[in-house]
């Protein structure tokens, strides 16, 4: 049966935020505390340009150089 994988590897357009206490945006691939840039709170739509890969990771770029987590259980695809 196999595992789920944690991060999407697919682009979609928009993602909503399900984590409750929101998700930080970064201006760069690679995410700490310093290049933290934005907040996004709960349920915030999210438009996403392209997918990013940061070694094992992907990213969402969502343009003028700012990346958000790929996180499943942080983000939902919004169909």
């Amino acid at each position: 049966k196999g595992t789920i994988p944690a991060y999407y590897v697919r682009r979609t357009k928009l993602i909503r935020v399900i984590r409750n206490r929101g998700i930080l945006v970064h201006n760069a691939k690679k995410f700490t505390k310093r290049n933290a840039v934005k907040h996004f709170r709960k349920n915030a739509l999210i438009r996403v340009q392209s997918v990013a890969r940061f070694y094992g990771i992907t990213r969402f770029y969502i343009g003028h150089g700012e990346y958000i987590t790929s996180n499943k259980t942080w983000v939902k695809t919004n169909k």
